[in-house]
C-alpha cells in the first residue's frame, strides 16, 4: 500500500492519495506542520516544490495481531535545490498507522546528509 501511495504522490495524483487515507486522518509534515484533513494536507502538497526522493524499502509490524492495525516504516532518498542552485540530499522517513488498508496517521521525519 505505502509503494501505491509512493507512485500516487510522485504522479501528483491527489484523487488516488486520498482513497488511501481514513477521513478522520493526521498527518506531521517533516515541518512539524499538523493536518486532519485530506483537503489540507492536498494544498500543502500542491505548493511544496519538491524536487523529488526515491523509495528505498518499506516494513510493517503488527504489534497486537488481535487489536488490527499495524505500524509501517517506509524510508526514502529526497533531494532539493536550494536558493543557490546547491543540491541538498536528506533521509527521510515516514511512520504510518494504517487499519483496515486505511493510513490513520502519518508523521514524516527528515535530516539532511552531507
Amino acid at each position: 500500500m505505502v509503494k501505491a501511495l509512493d507512485k500516487a504522490w510522485v504522479a501528483r495524483d491527489y484523487a488516488a492519495m486520498k482513497n488511501y487515507f481514513v477521513d478522520t486522518l493526521r498527518i506531521t509534515t517533516y515541518k512539524g506542520m499538523v493536518f486532519t484533513s485530506f483537503e489540507d494536507f492536498q494544498k500543502n502538497v500542491a505548493e511544496d516544490t519538491l524536487g523529488g526522493w526515491t523509495f528505498n524499502r518499506a516494513y510493517s509490524v503488527d504489534l497486537n495481531p488481535a487489536l488490527g492495525g499495524e505500524h509501517v516504516q517506509a524510508f526514502f532518498n529526497s533531494y532539493d535545490i536550494n536558493p543557490d542552485g546547491d543540491t541538498i540530499k536528506s533521509k527521510i522517513y515516514e511512520s504510518y498507522y494504517v487499519v483496515n488498508n486505511k493510513i490513520v496517521w502519518l508523521d514524516q521525519f527528515r535530516q539532511e546528509s552531507k
